[in-house]
């Protein structure tokens, strides 16, 4: 019976999640922690920020992780000579990647099959905003969220991109409230009760 079931959601402990710096630069940085993997969007969001760049829009990209396909995705940006503006660090110490997320302006999760992904609730432990794609578990944990921006094929994850880039003011509107969001409803304390 619908009526006496409640989803019990993945917690997450908030108190590991110190907000040092909110991310002003001037040029976006934008991070993506990842597997390198097909399944994790990551040709998407390569795709996407290749088309940006072409365009002249001005960001940085920073892929964290490793996987299967970091040597190919590595093959592809240097092809296309974007050395420079993606970049991809492997073996990222949890030290250095709350730094990263500290610093962005915002994240990225592009996931498909849309698993639970704690790269969402860190993101908005930050207070930084996360285009994620419109599907799965996503899609659930954001649902009640009022600054969600969510994306459902790479050409809207472009466009979703390109307003965060070109608009300072939103990005920080749109992620002001994660933090109380994530406390009230994903953080280990209300899940675990």
């Amino acid at each position: 019976n619908k009526k006496d079931s409640k989803v019990i959601y993945c917690g997450i402990n908030s108190n590991d999640f110190k907000i040092d710096f909110i991310g002003k630069n001037k040029i976006p940085l934008i991070l993506f922690p990842t597997f390198i993997h097909k399944a994790k969007g990551i040709y998407d969001v390569f795709e996407a920020s290749k088309n940006l760049l072409q365009k002249g829009v001005k960001f940085k990209l920073v892929i964290t992780g490793g996987g299967p396909e970091k040597e190919l995705l590595e093959k592809l940006i240097k092809e296309k000579n974007l050395e420079k503006d993606i970049i991809v660090k492997a073996n990222i110490c949890d030290k250095d990647l709350k730094k990263l997320y500290n610093q962005c302006d915002f994240t990225l999760y592009p996931v498909l099959k849309g698993e639970f992904g704690l790269v969402l609730l860190e993101s908005l432990l930050y207070n930084k905003p996360i285009i994620y794609r419109n599907d799965g578990a996503p899609k659930e944990i954001m649902k009640n969220f009022p600054g969600k921006i969510s994306f459902d094929n790479v050409l809207d994850l472009e466009q979703k991109m390109r307003l965060l880039i070109e608009n300072p003011r939103r990005r920080v509107a749109l992620g002001r409230g994660g933090r109380n969001y994530v406390l009230k409803n994903f953080d280990v304390k209300m899940t675990a009760d």
